[in-house]
């Protein structure tokens, strides 16, 4: 070291020492104590101790903690301190850093005290990890001492719970103590060390979290409530909307939910009756595709919405979070939740009887993906020997209602994850959809389009003259000036017109204001046209010339009609709907190279997108950005991305130059907000200038297009595009190489998505794409290459793969534990990362619990081929039997980098022993192979199963459960984890697979489930056969 440096570093050292022996910690608690307003001095002080702490943390004097604890014991009393919080942030890190002297300065007591009663979600989370920390690692677990998390418990057990002994008994003061209770315990249970303190003690002791449960069976309203809504949270389930103030019940008993808001439900759902508020509660809560603020065109638009609603690629890999919450749900179902929830149903108030309702729905769903053996469905006794007594008690009437709206609850949840019944919101997404499932979805049937086929116009009357075999073009603004004229200087049918294929009365109501159109008659008769209206829209002088002329009138951009109306209308979704079926018919009756209706309709569209491609555009434009926003104008980009769906419709648009303008549009704006309305409005069935155009918003020179442009890749890929592996995956391997690392996050998280497929790992190998830059994500889809044959051959021809074991070998299989750990993380807390893939302060959203797989393991990969399994045991042979030595001999001791060797033990021998082929069947290999790794995997789950029964560190425990999901994803892994005592299930739904134990999984001797406790969760009333009513035994089984 350079001797300038030493004797810098050695004065520094020098002045800390006489800071913390010299008075001066004196003069800073005075600064500290002193009763006038000094915040800012106080927050300079906070801000030097910190800076203390930084530099010499096990030198910090216990003075000044006592004095920073004395700081946050007085915030908690005083919201008034603003040195509150970072008195308490300064002490997070002391305890962490420095646990010897937090425990002898009372810090962990203190931080607890204030994770139940900080308002702050975030910061209450933040303290209750540093807790949950120390009780997770057996070291810093005596420096907890007696500290129990039960504590945050008590808001909601306890009905005469005070914080303070100077606490009101306002209800205020009380409903928000209850508020910050059911988050601190939401953030207990969603880490290992929490669950384990709270729902499985050991040494046969009453779970804490078991009284939390009891309280539905309590006769405090605003408790019970409160537990509704944390059950809810738990599993991350739709709330009802919040009820009107307790006083709007008095009068009528269902008066809270009559007038819940209707929201759009699946396409196919019949609409509910109008005296039943609950279907109106369950079409909100249920519907997936309802409207989100992250959804407006400013912000996700389609992108946002596709990755919400669509169902993502097949994944063979299972899901640790679905795992995660199978576990609770057993343990809920071993506690007779269904049981309690159904007292609530009988007994509470309308307003509980519904959410009760409505979780036990929802519940049951989840259940139904539990194996058989699991005691679930069965357990509504009471329920159902309710709704079968005879008479008309309120009870009993309460128990039908409840048995008729599982029912329709388990129903709607169906039909909402029905992909057939989809129906998105936007239209754009609705289009898109349309494009590749319903209209010219594939180059096939684009090429039939194309095909010439005979007219089916007469030539009377028709646009071109009887004697010429060539059509002639009529002067389209002959035609513009006819649209022009007000509608009551039309002219009329003449009386030779043959008779009108339009219903009587319809074109007098189209003169009419458009508040008094007949919405639903004007749109079926241009969705199914006669063949009488297709061939009388040509003809000039007739009824249904005159009614579609009223019609592109309506929605031409100089009529100012469509075009300036807003979005809030109440007539805006069938307007659009109608222009959407408008363009379909007249791109039906139109000829390639004769549309008079589509030319004048798409030269007045022309001229609004040219102005907005000028310099200058005013901002009172008809497609300005601010107008879009407000408008329905928006939609023009629609109804032009609808001609799209035909090579015909493409020929149109390109004869009116409206494929030029776009292209124009996109080179010169400003505003992203054109890039996404342009492509989400095409088509990509076919290759042409749609696919030009996407390809043009992804080399943008604005980030934000970029952005968006990269994850509707993602959409296109689970809307289904054809070809999409051959050209789709090129453009998003192309924006690795982008210079902003958000666009490179995104299309890491599409190809990830992807590679879920091995069409589209193939596709990636032959692109032969530079990977290692990504850094962990380059290292992830580099393993999943070795996952198919191709990849595996490349990489092994080319050396690479040798290298590539070995650096697994050195630093990436630990590296995998803190990955796979970051990954439930920012799944189950609020601590997140942001769009650039950091981790920075913790967000006020609450986390969705979205679907995460465990990342790419080489090990796992290579077992998937014949000759991948072969050079994985030629090379790690030794390296395994190593692995397997730390998993037999755990010892952790005060080293938590043991723990990580440990934890990386259990992923590596677990992904060896799991491997998913692509077929979803049993790995491949000789029989001698196959064999050898069946005893291997019965080997390896007994010394799993010993972790997670005895293992004295959470983490460690639940690291050996996510394992034991990971070897029963295959049947033969279920069958072996079944003979071990466990129940487990091979099947693969959706996104995950359901791996569990018993409802007490082995996790503690305390309370396995026998046949006794099933008998009791079943009840007497299961086994009854005296109610013969269909619909009742049909509750009952499901």
């Amino acid at each position: 070291m350079d001797s300038t440096v030493s004797r810098r570093l050695l004065w520094m050292i020098a002045i800390l020492a006489f800071i913390f022996c010299a008075s001066y910690a004196i003069f800073s608690r005075r600064c500290l104590d002193m009763t006038t307003e000094n915040s800012s001095e106080q927050v300079q002080v906070l801000r030097l101790f910190h800076y203390l702490f930084c530099l010499a943390p096990k030198d910090f004097p216990p003075t000044l903690v006592r004095s920073l604890a004395s700081i946050a014991q007085f915030g908690c009393g005083n919201s008034e301190i603003k040195a509150h919080h970072v008195a308490l942030a300064i002490l997070g890190e002391i305890a962490i850093f420095n646990a010897s002297l937090a425990q002898r300065t009372g810090v962990f007591p203190l931080l607890l005290h204030n994770a139940v009663d900080l308002q702050d979600q975030r910061g209450a989370e933040a303290l209750l990890s540093i807790i949950l920390h120390a009780r997770n690692m057996p070291s810093l677990r005596n420096m907890v001492g007696n500290l129990h998390l039960s504590s945050v418990l008590a808001p909601l057990t306890d009905t005469t719970y005070k914080h303070y002994y100077i606490d009101s008994e306002r209800q205020e003061e009380r409903s928000r103590r209850l508020l910050c209770s059911r988050s601190a315990v939401l953030s207990c249970l969603r880490s290992w060390p929490g669950l384990f303190e709270l729902a499985f003690m050991e040494d046969h002791r009453e779970p804490p979290f078991r009284n939390v449960i009891r309280v539905l069976g309590s006769e405090k309203d605003e408790n019970v409530d409160v537990v509704l809504d944390l059950l809810f949270s738990l599993f991350d389930l739709p709330r009802p909307p919040d009820p009107p103030p307790p006083s709007t019940f008095k009068s009528r008993r269902t008066s809270a939910f009559d007038k819940a808001p209707r929201s759009p439900s699946v396409s196919s759902a019949p609409p509910p009756p109008q005296d039943h508020p609950f279907e109106e509660v369950l079409s909100k809560v249920t519907n997936r595709t309802a409207y989100d603020s992250t959804w407006r065109l400013h912000d996700g638009f389609t992108v946002a919405e596709g990755l919400r609603v669509l169902p993502p690629l097949r994944r063979d890999r299972p899901d640790l979070v679905l795992s995660y919450l199978a576990l609770l749900l057993c343990y809920l179902i071993s506690e007779n939740v269904f049981h309690l929830l159904t007292e609530v149903i009988l007994n509470r108030s309308q307003r509980l009887g519904v959410k009760a309702t409505l979780l036990l729905g929802e519940l049951l769903h989840l259940a139904a993906m539990l194996p058989s053996p699991t005691p679930s469905r069965d357990a509504l006794p009471l329920l159902v020997s309710t709704a079968g007594a005879t008479g008309t008690s309120e009870r009993s009437v309460r128990a039908k209602e409840a048995v008729k709206h599982l029912l329709l609850v388990e129903d709607v949840i169906t039909r909402c994850f029905d992909v057939s019944l989809l129906k998105p919101n936007s239209f754009y997404l609705r289009q898109l959809l349309w494009f590749h499932h319903h209209g010219h979805g594939t180059p096939e049937e684009a090429r039939k389009e194309e095909e010439p086929k005979p007219s089916p116009r007469k030539s009377r009357g028709s646009w071109s003259s009887s004697g010429s075999s060539k059509r002639r073009r009529r002067n389209t603004n002959d035609f513009k000036s006819l649209l022009k004229r007000p509608f009551e200087e039309r002219e009329g049918p003449t009386a030779s017109s043959p008779p009108s294929a339009i219903p009587k009365g319809l074109q007098f109501q189209l003169n009419a204001p458009v508040d008094s159109w007949d919405w639903n008659i004007v749109r079926n008769v241009i969705r199914d046209p006669s063949a009488i209206l297709c061939e009388e829209a040509v003809v000039p002088g007739s009824p249904s010339a005159q009614f579609v002329k009223t019609l592109v009138h309506f929605y031409a951009p100089s009529s100012e009609l469509y075009s300036v109306m807003q979005q809030s209308s109440p007539h805006a979704e069938a307007a659009t709907e109608l222009g959407v079926l408008l363009f379909d018919f007249l791109l039906k009756i139109a000829e390639t190279d004769e549309a008079p209706y589509l030319d004048a309709l798409l030269e007045d569209i022309h001229g609004a997108i040219v102005i907005m491609v000028s310099d200058a555009p005013s901002p009172s434009c008809l497609l300005a950005p601010g107008k879009l926003s407000s408008t329905l104008a928006h939609h023009y980009f629609l109804f032009v991305g609808r001609l799209t769906q035909s090579r015909k419709g493409m020929d149109i648009l390109e004869r009116n130059r409206i494929i030029q303008v776009l292209r124009d549009l996109l080179a010169t704006t400003a505003h992203d907000t054109y890039f996404k309305l342009i492509i989400s409005s095409v088509n990509y069935s076919f290759p042409g200038i749609t696919r030009t155009l996407l390809s043009g918003a992804l080399t943008s020179d604005k980030e934000a297009s970029r952005i968006f442009a990269t994850e509707f890749l993602c959409v296109l890929a689970r809307v289904g595009v054809p070809d999409f592996p051959s050209w789709g995956l090129e453009l998003c391997v192309f924006q690795l190489y982008d210079p902003s690392d958000v666009v490179v996050k995104a299309a890491v998280g599409v190809l990830e998505e992807l590679c879920e497929q091995e069409a589209y790992v193939d596709a990636l190998v032959s692109l032969r794409p530079s990977l290692l830059h990504l850094g962990d994500a380059g290292v992830n889809l580099l393993t999943r290459c070795c996952g198919v044959p191709s990849g595996f051959q490349f990489l092994r021809d080319s050396g690479f793969l040798s290298h590539h074991l070995m650096d697994w070998r050195d630093k990436y299989h630990l590296r995998y534990v803190q990955i796979v750990h970051d990954g439930i993380a920012n799944v189950l807390t609020r601590h997140q990362r942001d769009e650039t893939g950091r981790y920075g302060r913790r967000t006020n959203v609450p986390p969705r619990l979205v679907p995460y797989s465990a990342p790419w393991h080489l090990h796992s990969e290579l077992s998937r081929h014949p000759e991948g399994l072969a050079f994985l045991l030629e090379r790690e042979g030794d390296w395994m039997t190593q692995m397997w030595s730390i998993l037999l001999s755990p010892n952790v001791g005060s080293d938590e980098n043991n723990l990580v060797k440990i934890k990386a033990a259990i992923w590596s021998l677990a992904h060896f022993a799991s491997p998913q082929p692509e077929n979803g069947g049993d790995p491949q290999g000789t029989e001698g192979e196959v064999g050898a790794r069946q005893n291997f995997g019965r080997d390896l789950l007994s010394a799993v199963f010993e972790i997670v029964r005895s293992a004295d560190i959470s983490s460690l425990r639940g690291t050996a459960f996510y394992a034991i999901s990971l070897i029963s994803v295959t049947v033969t892994g279920a069958e072996l984890a079944r003979q071990k005592g466990w129940v487990a299930t091979a099947s693969r739904l959706h996104l995950a697979t359901l791996n569990l134990s018993d409802a007490s999984f082995s996790l503690s001797p305390s309370s396995p489930v026998t046949p006794e406790n099933v008998h009791r969760l079943k009840g007497p009333a299961a086994d009854q056969s005296e109610h013969p009513s269909s619909e009742e035994d049909h509750a009952q089984s499901r």
